[in-house]
C-alpha cells in the first residue's frame, strides 16, 4: 500500500507540493481565526480572586502575588525567650531595612512572628512543639524575576550566617 502511495507522490510531485502548501495556508488561517482562545497563559480578569490579589498588592506590600516563602526557626527554650526574641527581631529588622526600595531585597514583604498578627506564625498550644517553632512569612513581588529571587535567597542566607542566631534550625 505504501509503495503505491510513494509511487503516486513521485509521479505527481507538483500536486503533492501544492497540497502541502494548501494545508499550511489553511492551518495558518484557522489559527488566526481561533485567536487566543487556546492561549496557555494564566489570567483571570474581572474575578473575585484577581480583585483580592490586587487589594493585597496595593495595601500589603505585594502579598497578593509572586512567590511566597518562610524563614523557619526553632528555639528549645521557646521563641518568646527574651534572648531569642531579641536576636530574631534584630535579624528581621535587618531584613526589613534591606527590603526597602533600592535595597538588595527590594520586592520582598516580611511578616514577623513578633509583629502585629504574628501569633499565628508560632506553633500553637497543644501541638508537640508548642512555642518552640516559629516562622516569618516572606512574599516576593511579581516584579522580581527568578535570577533576582535567587540572589535574594543568597543574601538572606548570608544575613542568617552573620546574625549569629544559633537558634535558627533551618531555612525554607
Amino acid at each position: 500500500m505504501y509503495s503505491r502511495l510513494a509511487r503516486w507522490c513521485f509521479h505527481h510531485s507538483w500536486q503533492v507540493i501544492g497540497g502541502w502548501i494548501a494545508i499550511l495556508i489553511l492551518s495558518m488561517g484557522l489559527t488566526g481565526a481561533i485567536g487566543t482562545a487556546y492561549d496557555g497563559s494564566f489570567s483571570i480578569p474581572e474575578s473575585e480572586s484577581r480583585d483580592g490579589a490586587s487589594i493585597l498588592d496595593e495595601y500589603f506590600g505585594g502579598l497578593g502575588g509572586g512567590q511566597a516563602g518562610a524563614i523557619v526557626f526553632e528555639a528549645p527554650q521557646g521563641v518568646d525567650d527574651p534572648e531569642v526574641q531579641s536576636t530574631m527581631t534584630t535579624f528581621f529588622e535587618q531584613l526589613s531595612v534591606d527590603a526597602q526600595p533600592g535595597g538588595p531585597l527590594d520586592g520582598i514583604a516580611l511578616q514577623s512572628p513578633y509583629g502585629e498578627g504574628g501569633d499565628s506564625l508560632i506553633a500553637p498550644p497543644g501541638s508537640p512543639r508548642a512555642g518552640e517553632i516559629a516562622f516569618a512569612q516572606l512574599s516576593i513581588s511579581t516584579d522580581v524575576d527568578q535570577i533576582a529571587a535567587a540572589e535574594m535567597g543568597i543574601h538572606i542566607r548570608e544575613l542568617i550566617a552573620d546574625s549569629g542566631a544559633e537558634s535558627i534550625d533551618g531555612v525554607r
